[in-house]
């Protein structure tokens, strides 16, 4: 049983075995990381997540990091760093549960697409690589013409937040998780299916919404926009909307949000409190988007 826990970026305990592994490295490959000095090049902003692993006592007994990738690597792809579990815990599946961990982050952050570098002489982590779902690429970065490297990448799911007859609540939402770097598009569904003459039916206006939001999901996702956060006045059956932020890495991660008095209405993951207009309304919006972003675990 292992612990993750977030640390800054230049957590020291991190960095100490970001050093063990350079030289455990050095003695399998006979000279330096080309990128053993990836951090005294890093901005700040380009760091999605630092984690340590620790273990029941709390010793810290690995480590991993995930970045917005500086490569050609694709819009939208985060780089996985410094994936490491000392050698006397190797072998119990720690570095599975790290990679696990960082993923998730991703996730959150709103990456489409993870991308790593390891090399011909770490059978271990080709094997981790290959068992989780992980497909072979072409070199990139400082590795592109090096033998010994293997590079692999990862889709990662669009994720997609149905927030339920709050518009104001969602442009919050939107506006917090892009106030922490996430990459994120904002869609007001209400918009898609106005017309005129006006449709025939509203089975026919929620058909339209759902072809033109289909349309507009996946060019965000060619732009590297993971997480799409949108405001609906109704909203269909789950399973609609996972088809809609479908996409090569799968099923979306669909979660659908709404007002506690509609709550009985709607098959929904998470309920919050409407909010009106007037004073104040733009603060409650905030306090609501943020409860509503913890709830469903955005």
């Amino acid at each position: 049983m292992i612990t993750i826990h977030p640390v800054t970026f230049d957590d020291p305990v991190a960095r100490a075995m970001w050093h063990d592994q350079q030289r455990e490295l050095l003695a399998r490959y006979g000279d330096d990381d080309a990128e053993a000095d990836f951090a005294a090049h890093m901005a700040d902003a380009d760091l999605i997540v630092s984690l340590v692993a620790t273990d029941a006592d709390g010793n810290a007994i690995g480590t991993a990091l995930v970045r917005w990738s500086p490569y050609n690597t694709g819009p939208g792809a985060a780089e996985v760093k410094r994936l490491y579990v000392r050698p006397s815990h190797r072998g119990h599946g720690h570095s599975r549960v790290l990679m696990g961990a960082i993923e998730a982050a991703a996730v959150r952050a709103g990456a489409t697409r993870l991308v790593l570098e390891t090399g011909t002489e770490q059978p271990e982590a080709l094997a981790l690589y290959d068992r989780i779902g992980y497909a072979r690429i072409p070199g990139f970065g400082p590795y592109l013409n090096d033998p010994r490297s293997i590079s692999f990448a990862k889709a990662l799911p669009h994720r997609a937040l149905i927030v339920v007859q709050a518009r104001r609540v969602a442009l919050a939402a939107f506006e917090a998780l892009a106030a922490s770097r996430a990459r994120v598009a904002f869609v007001d569904a209400d918009a898609l299916g106005l017309s005129s003459p006006s449709l025939s039916s509203r089975d026919e206006v929620a058909l339209a919404e759902r072809e033109v939001l289909a349309f507009a999901a996946q060019s965000f996702r060619r732009r590297g926009l993971g997480l799409v956060v949108v405001a609906a006045e109704r909203a269909d059956a789950r399973d609609e909307y996972v088809r809609v932020f479908r996409s090569h890495a799968g099923p979306g991660d669909v979660t659908i949000a709404v007002p506690a008095s509609a709550i009985d209405e709607i098959d929904a993951d998470v309920a919050i409190d409407g909010v009106e207009g007037g004073d104040g309304a733009e603060d409650a919006a905030e306090r609501a988007a943020a409860e509503l972003l913890a709830a469903a675990g955005w």
